[in-house]
């Protein structure tokens, strides 16, 4: 029998899968949706005090495709703002869907004074929130103040203001733009964190050449996608063997094989939000039975058997195996003789033979680049 509940915070979750704060959590229908393709919680589009970000201008998405030969990629680009409402109507939206939901419903808040974060995290509380993630870490809010010392210091300040006023579990959001998560971590868990969000978005900048401007509106914006996972894998596996309290991951998820690794490297559940707004909420059941089959296939019962088990099995680099085991060779019959691979070789190890290329088993480094750009049926690896 295979069981998929965790426990978030002190937040009993029937699966690892929460919807993060966007515009596909903006409301009670939304969210009602999101409960009904199997969300085990959904955290509210963001609260925030100042009032200019409750309006989107528009355009506020654009998909920006970079191709350069191999090197292709997608960027999901955002200039959506925050909840459209005030604090009065944001509590009235957590009433009701506290009151026609069995998820836990979170709010998210972001404030950029003293009276600000204790208003709006007691408010919150009342209108019956299960618990509170602070954002600070929002591209649109001038509550980003800075990515090192100056984030921790206003994120500890803001979870002691929080703390001191509700009693429900409180989450802080990072920027993925600190130089030390996991000390940043660890400082918020001393604090009495319950739990933390790894990562909001990266802020970014896209031009237009010819206009020579920023598109969007003529500022940064926020910026993810499938290429965002490895930064958050990285430091969720560097963080969970130290903390206590657990990690929501966050960024990057586009398919159920991004869900388990989110949990191999250690977090307790998995946000997300770009994948829905690409393709529906129906992709949280896709994920579930993804992970579901998963767990079948390696005889895993609960979440727990693989949390973190890619944390273990980390090298320090001054372990790494160096030795030069593998070289590339390539078999003259499937040869083109087209020269690509001599070009990618930088080392100079590819040269033309009598009627293919030749790889010099001397000169070459095993780098794998040729085979990895060009996926040529004529590249092998060889043993030394």
């Amino acid at each position: 029998m295979i069981d998929l509940k965790v426990n978030y915070g002190g937040l009993n979750l029937k699966n690892p899968l929460v919807v993060a704060s966007s515009g596909i959590s903006g409301n009670f229908d939304l969210m009602r949706r999101a409960e009904e393709n199997g969300a085990a919680a959904v955290v509210m589009k963001t609260l925030f005090e100042e009032e200019y970000t409750r309006s989107t201008p528009t355009p506020c998405f654009s998909l920006i495709r970079r191709e350069s030969g191999p090197m292709n990629s997608t960027t999901f680009y955002s200039f959506e703002q925050a909840s459209p409402w005030a604090l009065e109507r944001y509590a009235r939206e957590v009433s009701r869907a506290r009151e026609n939901l069995e998820i836990p419903v979170i709010a998210s808040i972001n404030c950029v004074s003293t009276e600000g974060w204790l208003e709006y995290s007691r408010a919150l509380e009342e209108a019956g929130a299960s618990a509170i993630e602070l954002n600070r870490s929002c591209p649109f809010s001038t509550a980003v103040l800075g990515t090192g010392d100056a984030w921790n210091e206003k994120a500890v300040e803001t979870l002691d203001l929080v703390k001191q006023q509700v009693g429900i579990p409180v989450f802080p959001k990072f920027t993925p733009q600190l130089s030390n998560p996991l000390g940043a971590a660890l400082t918020l868990q001393a604090k009495g964190a319950e739990g933390i969000v790894m990562f909001s978005r990266f802020t970014g900048l896209e031009i237009d050449v010819e206009e020579e401007k920023p598109i969007m509106h003529g500022g940064f914006a926020g910026h993810g996608g499938p290429w965002s996972i490895h930064y958050n894998l990285r430091w969720i596996a560097a963080s969970y063997p130290e903390l206590e309290i657990p990690i929501s991951g966050s960024g990057g998820v586009s398919s159920g094989e991004d869900v388990v690794k989110y949990i191999l490297a250690g977090a307790n559940n998995v946000q997300l939000c770009t994948s829905i707004y690409m393709e529906g909420f129906q992709v949280i059941k896709e994920y579930l039975q993804y992970l579901e089959e998963f767990m079948q296939r390696k005889g895993y019962s609960s979440l727990n058997e693989f949390r973190g088990a890619v944390c273990e099995r980390l090298i320090p680099p001054q372990e790494v195996d160096r030795l030069r085991r593998m070289v590339m060779t390539i078999d003259e019959k499937e040869c083109s003789e087209c020269g690509e691979c001599a070009e990618i070789c930088y080392h100079g190890a590819i040269r033309a033979s009598n009627s293919y290329y030749n790889i010099d088993v001397e000169t070459c480094l095993g780098c794998g680049l040729c085979i990895e750009v060009l996926k040529c049926p004529a590249l092998q690896w060889k043993k030394l």
